[in-house]
């Protein structure tokens, strides 16, 4: 397994980015073009160049999104690397996606979605840079697992290095960053720890407590090889239908209010049972969901929400919420799409949850089959990736927008 920064070319067709998002892109790019000789002899520093790339960058990046940040550095096969990355606001990321998917041909430089990983000399020089780390040669680790399919990092650092609690963060993460790439770190790195190696003693030798931190990429590139491993060999439609998986219930109890984000009304539920905690890794833990951490067949795990208190709902044909799930679950399967995972009641919404291995099909043959029962135009499929929490798609066309946080 491994992990290239991804160079999306094409966006997926659910994602909604506004008139004025798209002419800001637009106009970002038609700078860049016009002024990109500029920032590449600014780049390999030639003395004469009139272009002040950081001034430049913020005036015209900015202008898409104030949140959105960026890095040059030395490219893989080209001379230059351009990342445009959201950083830890991942409900950017689709934006991100979007303006990298307009990225013209370049002869010089290369458009990363994340900051790439270093080797152990490129991130000493990163961590003189940034942090109060300034020599990371004696620092050991620890890899353990964490909740939601995800892995906890701990370091070892001996006590020449800085103690300072308040630093302890952020010198870490820019550690992990720098050593396993963005990418790994937002989707499968859950915390990192902070120990300090027992000093030595009079007759005796620091005691090693971890690993070398040259190791620390190719271990959590084999632990996540492992955690993929075992996770199911068939779609979950397929263990679903050859009875090869259980189910189990889910209780909660909601506070009452006026409306209600994701299911934050949810008081029931039926979800198949899962190495992981699939069902709360989507109730509990969906701020920091991925769904690949759960599939290997390229499944995305997404929901339908009914309002049960829409004006529209006594047009409706079907009879309850389980009569909805059979039909689409069986419409699914008959496509080879995906199927049916659970459901759920809320104060005010149900819920279906779906396992889907080809949403571009899938969601079109949804939004069909709804329609013809005249489910009511509030209702709509979320996604519980956490990149994805901002989008939705409407059964109907003039669906209103979902209450989203």
């Amino acid at each position: 397994m491994t992990f290239a920064p991804s160079v999306p070319r094409s966006i997926l067709p659910f994602v909604k980015i506004s008139p004025k998002q798209r002419a800001a892109v637009e106009a970002w790019w038609q700078a860049f073009n016009k002024d990109q000789h500029l920032i590449c002899d600014a780049l390999n520093g030639e003395k004469d160049t009139t272009i002040d790339i950081p001034a430049w960058m913020h005036c015209h990046l900015s202008s898409i999104d104030n949140d959105l940040k960026w890095e040059f550095g030395p490219g893989r096969e080209k001379a230059h690397r351009l990342v445009i990355t959201a950083e830890d606001n991942r409900r950017l990321r689709p934006l991100v996606q979007y303006i990298l998917s307009k990225a013209p041909q370049n002869a010089f430089l290369e458009f990363y979605e994340y900051h790439v990983a270093e080797g152990l000399i490129e991130a000493q020089y990163t961590m003189r840079a940034r942090t109060s780390w300034h020599d990371i040669s004696e620092i050991e680790f620890e890899l353990a697992s964490s909740d939601f399919n995800t892995l906890g990092i701990t370091y070892y650092t001996p006590p020449s290095l800085s103690q300072d609690q308040e630093a302890y963060s952020y010198n870490s993460y820019v550690l992990a960053e720098a050593l396993l790439g963005e990418e790994i770190l937002d989707k499968w790195i859950d915390y990192i720890e902070v120990q300090p190696k027992p000093k030595k003693g009079l007759f005796s030798r620091t005691k090693h407590v971890g690993a070398p931190l040259a190791n620390l990429k190719e271990a959590v590139l084999k632990t996540i090889n492992i955690n993929k491993s075992q996770l199911p060999q068939e779609p979950y439609f397929k263990l679903i239908h050859n009875k090869q998986i259980k189910w189990a219930v889910y209780e909660a109890t909601p506070n009452e209010q006026p409306d209600y984000p994701r299911k934050q009304d949810l008081y029931v539920a039926s979800f198949i049972l899962t190495e992981g905690d699939l069902f709360n890794a989507t109730y509990q833990g969906s701020d920091q969901f991925f769904s690949e951490r759960y599939s290997k067949h390229n499944e995305v795990f997404v929901y339908l929400k009914i309002d049960g208190t829409a004006e529209d709902l006594n047009q409706e044909v079907f009879i309850d919420r389980c009569t909805i799930e059979d039909i689409l679950d069986e419409a699914l399967l008959e496509e080879g799409l995906g199927g049916v995972i659970g459901g759920g009641t809320g104060l005010r919404y149900s819920y279906i949850d779906f396992a889907l291995v080809n949403i571009e099909k899938a969601f079109p043959l949804i939004q069909k089959i709804l329609q013809g029962g005249k489910l009511t135009k509030r209702s709509w499929i979320l996604f519980h990736d956490a990149v994805y929490q901002d989008q939705w798609i409407g059964i109907w066309e003039d669906s209103p927008p979902p209450l989203i946080l």
